[in-house]
């Protein structure tokens, strides 16, 4: 019987770098997962909320700008910048998404697992937010980042951290965006755990605003008709 999976967190260095050997269902691939300290991440500027237990939604990001990188210095700075773009102009407390696949075949963490993010309203204290740095509207990803993408989604649901039976979607489908792009986004739709979003799994905020719009309405027309004066016959 052949072992489909192994899983891989040999050694920790003081850099940060977590060295995976980790072989990929198509072809063999191996990657590092760097940690924060690993590409310099500033610290967040308050704690973390988590969530318990393992997510039931992965939803795939791509960056736009900054565009493709292929060196760890590279993917180092793209990681940095998007953190500083996420904190000083989105105001948030960190950079939102939880990993990042990187083209030095790297995976990034972000916020990490079981932490609330900020790159998917509705769906980020139940999800991981996976991003592949890199501007895919009219092309896709290198094949070595395709792999390690599938390959660290295994890894996610061999270690407990994503449901086996995970919903894919791309962030496009839970937020009005062209995220995570025309050519990566027709690529996931062919991967096995992609959905359409079922509706009762997406509540809107307009929509709720808009609910809360009408009962406004309909409680002023009833104030004006209370006070208007009575007559009688």
């Amino acid at each position: 019987m052949t072992m489909k999976y192994l899983l891989a967190v040999l050694l920790t260095f003081q850099n940060g770098i977590h060295l995976l050997a980790v072989p990929a269902t198509k072809s063999e691939v191996n990657w590092n997962l760097i940690q924060r300290n690993g590409w310099g991440a500033r610290p967040a500027k308050e704690s973390e909320a988590n969530f318990k237990g393992s997510a039931p939604f992965l939803i795939l990001h791509h960056s736009y700008v900054p565009s493709a990188a292929y060196t760890n210095q590279d993917c180092i700075a793209a990681m940095q910048y998007i953190q500083n773009l996420h904190m000083d102009t989105n105001g948030w407390s960190d950079i939102g998404y939880s990993f990042a696949i990187c083209g030095d075949s790297n995976v990034y963490v972000g916020r990490g697992y079981n932490v609330i993010g900020s790159h998917a309203p509705n769906y980020n204290s139940r999800s991981i937010g996976l991003l592949l740095i890199g501007d895919y509207v009219a092309q896709l990803p290198t094949q070595t980042m395709l792999a390690v993408t599938h390959d660290f989604i295994d890894y996610s649901v061999k270690t407990g951290n994503l449901q086996e039976d995970y919903i894919l979607y791309g962030h496009r489908q839970v937020r009005g965006t062209e995220c995570p792009g025309a050519a990566l986004y027709a690529e996931i739709q062919t991967w096995p755990n992609w959905q359409e979003v079922e509706q009762h799994n997406h509540v809107t905020t307009n929509a709720i605003q808009g609910k809360a719009t009408k009962l406004s309405l309909v409680l002023t027309i009833t104030t004006i008709v209370l006070l208007l004066p009575q007559r009688f016959t």
